[in-house]
């Protein structure tokens, strides 16, 4: 389901959607034999802004996942200390 935030961004994406990147889409869509809708440049360039937000999706993703496990490894190191005071004392 797509939330108005989403469309929002989607939207905003035209304007730092790269050539090269709508391009891209335009070439995978001819491998998949939808050369046609190349020639009409909304089409393109909504493919374009799919793309951009599918790689700024992924490098959210991929961000969360490392501060995830930075986070964890901080509450194991905590965890590891505190064992260690006790032992000590």
């Amino acid at each position: 389901m797509i939330t108005e935030e989403m469309k929002k961004e989607i939207l905003k994406l035209d304007a730092i959607t790269s050539l090269e990147e709508t391009m891209f889409t335009g070439e995978i869509a001819k491998l998949n034999g939808l050369g046609h809708i190349t020639k009409d440049w909304e089409v393109f360039s909504l493919l374009g802004r799919i793309y951009k937000y599918g790689k700024i999706q992924g490098i959210r993703q991929e961000r969360a996942k490392k501060k995830n496990k930075k986070a964890l490894a901080n509450s194991k190191l905590a965890k590891a200390t505190i064992q260690s005071i006790y032992i000590i004392q």
